[in-house]
């Protein structure tokens, strides 16, 4: 059987946070709210939500690496809940691996396990936040368009969207300096000539 590259990480780190970004995209544009609606009766309609769905998660790690990514290499002791210092990246630290290393097997094996475990969580914690604060601004657009009053459930919301957000950065940024120090300990080994 072929294996064609899909795994359950990316459904993890792409699929979940598209989804919460496509619900969330029905505040900004009324009218795809009525067909992500009418979609949901067929199978052929529903595979397009979910193609949909995995192209918005891979939209939002497009903008996640760009810009929250970035961040990772700042000092943070100011954050509260943070180590506070800065990433191996921005001394120089690799994020991904000397491809020369990975023709032994167990070096593979090492990789593919520091990018299961580390990567595609850093990857789902970036882009679950990003589809939230789209989510929480959509909708107080939304409620607020609708003449509705501020009251304390919108400011609630407000709150633990921050909050929320707050500790999926954190996770982010440390998923992703254990991938970079893995991808660094990969990195040392050498292909032994023989």
């Amino acid at each position: 059987m072929k294996d064609f590259g899909m795994d359950f990480g990316l459904l993890i780190a792409y699929f979940a946070p598209g989804s919460l970004a496509l619900w969330g995209s029905t505040f900004w544009v009324p009218e795809l709210g009525d067909i992500v609606s009418r979609q949901q009766s067929s199978a052929p309609a529903f595979a397009s939500l979910v193609i949909a769905a995995l192209m918005l998660g891979m939209l939002l790690s497009v903008v996640r690496a760009s810009t929250v990514d970035r961040t990772f290499a700042m000092s943070m002791q100011w954050v509260p809940f943070s180590a506070g210092t800065a990433l191996a990246r921005s001394s120089g630290g690799p994020s991904e691996p000397d491809y020369a290393v990975l023709c032994k097997k167990e070096v593979l094996d090492a990789y593919l396990e520091a990018k299961a475990s580390n990567k595609r969580p850093y990857q789902f914690y970036g882009n679950t936040m990003l589809a939230l604060v789209l989510c929480t601004g959509g909708y107080l657009k939304w409620n607020l368009v609708g003449a509705a009053p501020w009251t304390l459930r919108e400011t609630a919301l407000l709150l633990l969207t921050l909050i929320a957000c707050h500790f999926l950065y954190l996770a982010a940024r440390n998923s992703h300096q254990k991938f970079v120090k893995a991808v660094a300990e990969i990195n040392k080994w050498r292909v032994s000539e023989t």
